[in-house]
């Protein structure tokens, strides 16, 4: 069951620490096991794409929350990337494609705190601003806005193995001059895919070996991003499609290189699809 050829999809994706309970995490503070709502805390990501045959357009947001272990400081990065995809050889068993994107990316005080203060008196759980729950939400950002283009590069080579199995493996780089933080990585991954009621059931695995280099010294406080560093990031994960819609959860294994997980739900839905 594959995405129609013609249509625009919509993707939201929300990644949370806390959506991890089956892998333990490692230099956690106050004991915890799975998690402890510090480092690579939140991500919220949105995007829009038009397929259109061998070629997909898409325009995405992603908004980040990275908190001090151990400590006050914290940041928010967001990123606008316009990114441009184009299947340069296709078979029956083989499809090479490449990516570019291009964009900006921001980090500072970018509304986190604030965001992450509401979710948790939602919740009725976890820190707050002024210390009313479990205690003293970080708060304190180091400098201002500041801000970058973001430009991106890489290509995928997806093998047909089977009826029921895929192999893929692919290279990318990132590139933020003096934010953010900058990345290479080299993948490769597995998938099986099952007939389910009224739509496709998979499971998949991808095992990531990334290098990863801060462009920012205030970025590097416990729990963030390393200063220059390579580390596997493996990421199993299941999908159910019905009709239009997908449902999909991830589990990011040591993000960004911090030890931490991150539990990672999306939903993709395909309109007017040909």
């Amino acid at each position: 069951m594959s995405p129609p050829l013609r249509s625009t999809m919509f993707n939201f994706t929300w990644s949370n620490d806390g959506l991890n309970l089956m892998a333990p995490a490692s230099d956690l503070q106050a004991g915890r096991r799975f998690y402890d709502d510090d480092g690579f805390t939140n991500d919220l990501a949105a995007s829009v794409a038009l397929l259109r045959d061998s070629q997909q357009l898409s325009l995405s947001v992603r908004h980040r929350m990275i908190t001090e272990r151990g400590g006050l400081r914290r940041a928010d990065e967001m990123h606008a990337l316009a990114r441009f995809e184009k299947t340069l050889r296709e078979d029956r068993c083989h499809e090479l494609r490449l990516l570019v994107g291009a964009g900006a990316m921001l980090t500072g005080p970018l509304g986190g705190a604030q965001l992450q203060d509401r979710f948790h008196r939602l919740i009725q759980w976890g820190r707050t601003l002024n210390g009313d729950l479990l205690g003293q939400l970080q708060n304190d950002y180091e400098g201002g806005v500041r801000a970058a283009p973001r430009l991106e590069l890489g290509f995928s080579d997806r093998r047909k193995l089977s009826q029921k199995w895929q192999a893929h493996w692919g290279a990318e780089v990132a590139y933020s001059p003096g934010v953010g933080a900058s990345a290479a990585q080299l993948s490769v991954g597995i998938e099986r895919r099952w007939r389910a009621p009224g739509g496709e059931f998979k499971i998949m695995a991808t095992l990531p070996l990334r290098y990863l280099h801060s462009e920012e010294d205030r970025l590097t406080f416990p729990g963030g991003y390393p200063e220059s560093e390579v580390f596997l990031q493996p990421s199993p994960g299941v999908s159910y499609r019905y009709g239009a819609a997908m449902l999909a959860f991830d589990l990011a294994l040591n993000v960004e290189g911090s030890g931490a997980h991150q539990g990672e739900l999306s939903f993709s839905y395909y309109f007017g699809g040909s």
